[in-house]
């Protein structure tokens, strides 16, 4: 029997389990009756694990994954993508090609016919551009971050392959939405944009998880800061976290740091702590599945959300961390970049927010002061995070606009 539902294509250039949007997105289109169409990429072996976990616990979604390493890649395949990448940025020539995967990418793409497509990620925009003209289709592009500006600090130096791609792709789309509003401020300069556009937060479900399974805490008694990402390194300010913490009695904190790192990483962390009560307090653990991750975020009290300003994409940002802690009724400490300031001023949280060193200590100082009611002022936050800052909520303005591009 044929399936007459309306198919929808959702595309990555990344593995399913480092992109909570696009599964969100694909749970609510499920939920309407859609038919799920996912295109992604295996380029990291240890996350492979994560990937097919969501593939089995969605046996009704039609998956189509393109290995990038291991027995299962497709060695012309790559070898002509990587080649034809090569050729082009060697010759510094503008083209669709920004990256190895490109070429095999747009190839997966065009075998998959949809009604809609979606991407999030620039060297895909190429491939979903070409399949919706293929089969007379549309697509949306996803700006979760502003791609082109991923390694720069100056508006006027784009990265020229990425934005080539971009400002050739971008004007067809039936609809573009941004994980910040202050990225549509900047594609509305930067590519005198008059698409359909809509800004959808990385927001999530409000946690409300009513008996906690501690597995990370050791201490209950002691206040747990909590950090994740998909990977742990350098520079991502845990130093500087790490050495603030270590200023305050070892017996009132935790630090948890949680994704993929190596004992090389961890020890370097560890270099500058010499006090080894303090280095006894904070404890590292692995990235777990997205399905897991709500449950562990709970359990602490604390969320660390640490972006830099290092290119004018950080700096605009709106972390997705930032957005589980507060989801998870964690207090959220942030640095100041532009993204985290709109959302710590929505929810009037401001003074958690630093700049500097000297910043920091001075919110920790208040933090850990006999007077500071912490769960106080966890609950004072919470009604407005679930009221406003809530992925059931949003969701239906971008269900909206997906229903009526389908119409």
């Amino acid at each position: 029997m044929a399936n007459n539902r309306i198919k929808v294509a959702l595309v990555t250039a990344s593995h399913l389990s480092s992109c909570p949007r696009l599964l969100k997105e694909a749970e609510l289109l499920s939920s309407r009756g859609y038919d799920i169409h996912i295109v992604y990429l295996h380029s990291v072996p240890k996350i492979e694990k994560l990937d097919n976990e969501i593939v089995i616990n969605n046996k009704s979604w039609n998956f189509y994954p393109i290995y990038w390493y291991g027995e299962k890649s497709k060695f012309f395949k790559k070898w002509i993508s990587k080649l034809k990448f090569k050729f082009f940025h060697i010759l510094n020539i503008k083209s669709d090609y920004i990256q190895s995967t490109s070429d095999v990418l747009i190839k997966k793409v065009l075998t998959v016919k949809a009604d809609l497509y979606i991407t999030h990620h620039p060297s895909v925009l190429v491939a979903v551009s070409k399949a919706a003209s293929k089969y007379k289709s549309k697509y949306i592009y996803d700006v979760e971050d502003a791609f082109s500006y991923m390694d720069t600090l100056d508006i006027n130096k784009p990265d020229p392959f990425v934005f080539h791609v971009e400002n050739k792709y971008i004007h067809n789309s039936s609809l573009l939405t941004f994980a910040s509003p202050l990225y549509r401020e900047l594609y509305l300069k930067t590519f005198n944009i008059d698409n359909r556009m809509l800004d959808v937060l990385n927001l999530f479900k409000w946690n409300e998880v009513k008996q906690i399974k501690y597995l990370d805490r050791i201490d209950l008694s002691k206040i747990s800061f909590y950090w994740h990402s998909q990977t742990v390194g350098l520079n991502r300010g845990l130093q500087e976290i790490i050495k603030a913490l270590s200023n305050f009695n070892n017996n009132k904190w935790e630090l948890h740091i949680r994704g993929h790192y190596t004992e090389e990483v961890k020890n370097a962390l560890l270099y500058n702590t010499n006090d080894r009560h303090a280095v006894a307090n904070i404890f590292f653990h692995q990235a777990v599945s997205s399905s897991e991750l709500p449950l562990r975020t709970i359990e602490h009290d604390i969320g660390l959300a640490l972006e830099s300003s290092v290119s004018i994409n950080r700096d605009l940002c709106i972390s997705n961390k930032i957005l589980e802690y507060l989801a998870s009724g964690l207090l959220t400490i942030a640095t100041n970049t532009k993204g985290h300031l709109f959302v710590m001023e929505k929810i009037n949280a401001k003074d958690f927010t630093f700049s500097n060193a000297d910043e920091l200590m001075s919110i920790l100082n208040v933090i850990f002061s006999p007077s500071f009611d912490l769960d106080k002022y966890i609950n004072e936050k919470a009604h407005f995070v679930s009221e406003e800052l809530n992925w059931d909520l949003q969701s239906q303005n971008w269900l909206n606009e997906i229903e009526d591009l389908l119409k």
